[in-house]
């Protein structure tokens, strides 16, 4: 039997599994998306969210917890995670995305670096696996600490239609964007997507800048740019 609950919280506390589950969405996750999902269609979408933020790093080396953390994502459609990948090891990293086939949103705070990765599996043949089948379609990273975690991003999540990016640190925004806009370009994703970068302290004309970046690095040809509050959002189709 699979359960069809909004809202499943993982604790783990020794060699125990504490769950919780809630009919009520997770407000955090929602709002990097909710320029683009109206609130009816919002509490209509089926599947289960995870929060798995402060439970990762205690499956590292622990076979146990980890099967049954297996065990139970077979037992729940998860189609959200929300997760720090920070403090945790790269192999498992990849195995919380396989064990997780049908997510489509997904929050990531921290991520393992690209020489962990490759590192983690000579034979890469989980890495092969996720980056062949999963449909991640919107993603959030958060705590970006350098341009590196972007370029991952779009190579471990080439169906990205949403991509929202928050900084940990100060960041030059036109750079940040260069910077994306460029390794989508490289790994020749031509589909239509919104990229979403939150600038709190960012200048009156900054949309300006961007366009200003855009148009004379040709980085984009048919797109629109809006400011809304303390959000930048970049689209074309």
């Amino acid at each position: 039997m699979k359960f069809s609950t909004s809202f499943v919280h993982i604790g783990i506390l020794k060699k125990h599994l504490k769950l919780k589950s809630f009919f009520s969405l997770k407000r955090t996750l929602w709002d990097d998306f909710q320029e683009h999902v109206n609130n009816s269609s919002l509490h209509s979408l089926s599947g289960a969210q995870i929060d798995l933020k402060d439970s990762l790093f205690l499956l590292h080396k622990n076979q146990f917890l980890l099967n049954k953390i297996a065990s139970l994502f077979k037992t729940i459609e998860v189609i959200r995670l929300d997760a720090e990948f920070n403090k945790i090891p790269a192999d498992l990293f990849i195995q919380i995305l396989n064990f997780l086939p049908n997510l489509d949103w997904i929050r990531i705070s921290g991520l393992p670096s690209y020489e962990d990765i490759y590192k983690c599996d000579p034979d890469i043949n989980e890495m092969n696996s996720f980056l062949k089948n999963n449909k991640i379609t919107k993603l959030t990273l958060t705590n970006i600490s350098n341009f590196e975690q972007i370029s991952m991003i779009i190579d471990l999540f080439p169906r990205l239609q949403y991509f929202a990016l928050r900084s940990k640190i100060h960041i030059h925004l036109e750079s940040l964007l260069r910077w994306t806009l460029s390794k989508i370009r490289e790994n020749n994703i031509f589909h239509p997507m919104i990229i979403c970068i939150f600038g709190a302290e960012a200048e009156h004309d900054q949309v300006q800048k961007f366009q200003q970046m855009i148009d004379s690095e040709n980085l984009l040809k048919d797109y629109t740019i809006h400011r809304r509050l303390n959000r930048f959002y970049l689209q074309w189709k």
